[in-house]
């Protein structure tokens, strides 16, 4: 059993990176820390423009991206490594997975049936 990144996963750690390097330099989290906000909007919104990493979890008949959990595990792993400053892990991974749930629920559709894009990449539903 291989527990590697695959080439994509490894593409996706390395655009993250980059935009992380370029966007939360120290100096940069450490002002933010000193705000009320605690983040900056417009490189959120620049985030999601360029990079459409809020939707990475979600479904792509939702308009998401249709990645999994092992794809948002290596964001959420360059943002903890760039002390990256944003309301990240609280709109992707609690409140987008809570509407899901609720969404899914109440349609009676299966909550963790594997997207087809992550059906091709690993071979088979998870």
């Amino acid at each position: 059993m291989n527990f590697g990144f695959s080439e994509e996963q490894e593409e996706l750690r390395k655009m993250v990176k980059r935009f992380l390097e370029e966007k939360s330099p120290e100096s940069e989290v450490r002002r933010l820390m000193a705000t009320s906000e605690g983040y900056d909007s417009a490189v959120w919104d620049q985030m999601a423009k360029e990079l459409a990493l809020q939707g990475l979890g979600i479904p792509e008949e939702f308009g998401g991206q249709g990645y999994g959990p092992v794809e948002l595990y290596v964001v959420f792993e360059e943002m903890g490594a760039a002390l990256f400053c944003s309301p990240y892990f609280s709109s992707v991974a609690l409140a987008a997975n809570a509407v899901l749930f609720v969404v899914m629920t109440r349609t009676r559709r299966p909550i963790c049936r594997a997207s087809p894009r992550a059906r091709h990449r690993h071979g088979g539903a998870h």
